[in-house]
């Protein structure tokens, strides 16, 4: 395969970034499973369904080692040597996963964790073993071009549970019932995608090998030092809250924490279409990458600042109607984790160019600071403040990892964007939050001045160019150039 397809001329650029958003798009129906399950199991089985799924979570970091990004990067570059590759990584997890499975028994007998049952955790590892699988399988679809096999693979698990988010609403099933439901759904997936792979992609060989697996290991180990931290990062304040406080706390949290990985999507969209791009610019040298970086940072910075402005004076109202009275409470932790998008928003993205760069043991450090940070502020903030603690501390980790991004960047001359784009989105953003004032005191709810409010700050930007040459003609194609 040519892997010239890889770089991104704004056509091809497009195409992917479509093809990636319907992929990433369709976490909209993981949303609404979340929603409906949260306010048909409540706020203390949500929380047991949240802390086993992040309990196993910690143990599959192991299997997981970070092994879609690899492949990603060395797909791009060369088809049939990313494909030994992943040969080599399928092997070194099958090799791995039942001792990962002995250890998660073996805790579960050690520390009997009283915040869920036994056989929900047993029953999450099955679907977080399945989740594990299908990412490094999206690292070949990914490095290889197949964003469309992507986005039909993951829409169609999504509206799976989305589906199973309504069943649970309506019939009012129980902890049970729903794991065992979300884990068929995940397991069946990643069944279907590996037939796929194997019949019209590439044959699924994995490679036992010891010596393989050991170069692979060392290629591995950056990127599951990376992978090791982010989930220590991503689930050790729920872990935490089970331990201090309740079910109903974790519930409430978990709920909370869905407008958190939700804000992800947009990074990750640009994430995919740009690491295979910023990886084969970097064969070439820097000039590329600084401009994947300048395109991806602008567009990212506009995109942050209405979430920032709805999360300010319309979080009490968003949980209201999703997830209802038992949630409300929860407001002021989510008007926090929502004031972190801009940190959010370009840390997930500016980390992949240090990835295309290989400059993973940078990443490394600094999601290790990043992680240690968090873990230790958690320690003391969690047991005191409970979700408001926890959520402070995630606010606090995300900008101090953003701070460290942007110092490694440019000591590596690369500068991102300037200062002018960063001016023009704040100025957007408070015609955008006087939109929601206007709205909040007129009619009681700032979340009817959303569509007033975006209008009004494109019409800016336009005038004040913020808009480059190639982003104007295609909003002039649509016509949103105003």
């Amino acid at each position: 395969m040519n892997n010239n397809s890889n770089h991104a001329p704004d056509r091809q650029i497009l195409k992917k970034t479509f093809l990636s958003a319907i992929s990433e798009g369709s976490n909209i129906f993981l949303f609404i499973f979340a929603i409906l399950a949260a306010r048909g199991l409540g706020p203390q089985g949500y929380g047991e369904f949240t802390y086993a799924l992040a309990y196993c979570a910690v143990f599959a970091l192991v299997i997981e080692s970070g092994l879609v990004e690899l492949l990603t990067r060395e797909i791009s570059k060369d088809f049939e040597t990313g494909v030994h590759v992943m040969y080599n990584g399928l092997g070194f997890q099958l090799m791995i996963t039942p001792i990962v499975i002995v250890f998660v028994i073996i805790s579960i007998m050690i520390f009997k964790p009283d915040t869920t049952s036994e056989i929900v955790i047993y029953l999450a590892l099955l679907a977080v073993l399945a989740k594990v699988y299908k990412t490094s399988f999206r690292g070949l679809l990914r490095g290889s071009g197949r964003f469309d096999i992507e986005a039909i693979s993951m829409t169609a698990e999504r509206i799976a549970l989305g589906i199973l988010g309504v069943i649970v609403f309506l019939a009012k099933w129980n902890i049970i019932q729903v794991i065992i439901a979300f884990s068929l759904i995940k397991l069946i997936d990643l069944l279907v995608l590996a037939m796929y792979i194997n019949h019209k992609l590439v044959p699924i060989r994995p490679n036992f090998k010891i010596d393989d697996i050991k170069t692979l290991v060392l290629q591995l180990l950056p990127f599951s030092m990376t992978m090791a931290i982010w989930v220590l990062y991503n689930y050790t304040d729920t872990l935490m809250l089970g331990y201090f406080w309740t079910a109903n706390e974790v519930g409430q949290y978990g709920a909370i924490y869905q407008f958190f990985e939700g804000m992800i999507i947009i990074p990750s969209i640009l994430v995919a279409v740009f690491l295979p791009w910023m990886s084969y610019e970097f064969k070439k040298g820097k000039s590329g990458v600084e401009q994947a970086i300048k395109k991806g940072t602008r567009i990212l910075i506009v995109f942050s600042m209405p979430v920032v402005c709805i999360s300010l004076f319309a979080s009490d109202e968003i949980l209201y109607i999703l997830f209802g009275n038992a949630y409300i409470e929860a407001a002021p932790g989510l008007a926090i984790l929502l004031s972190a998008a801009p940190f959010v928003f370009l840390f997930w993205f500016l980390k992949s160019s240090l990835i295309a760069i290989h400059k993973t043991k940078m990443l490394v450090l600094i999601s290790s600071f990043g992680v240690m940070f968090n873990i230790i502020s958690n320690y003391f903030v969690i047991p005191k403040y409970g979700l408001i603690g926890a959520c402070a501390t995630t606010f606090l980790t995300e900008f101090v990892t953003f701070v460290c991004v942007i110092i490694v960047l440019r000591k590596n001359q690369l500068t991102g964007t300037g200062f002018a784009p960063w001016l023009l989105s704040v100025i957007a953003g408070f015609v955008f939050l006087l939109m929601l004032y206007v709205a909040k005191s007129a009619f009681g709810w700032a979340l009817l001045g959303i569509p007033l409010g975006l209008v009004a700050s494109h019409w800016l930007l336009c005038r004040f160019g913020f808009w480059e040459a190639d982003e104007k003609k295609l909003l002039t194609r649509w016509r949103l150039a105003w």
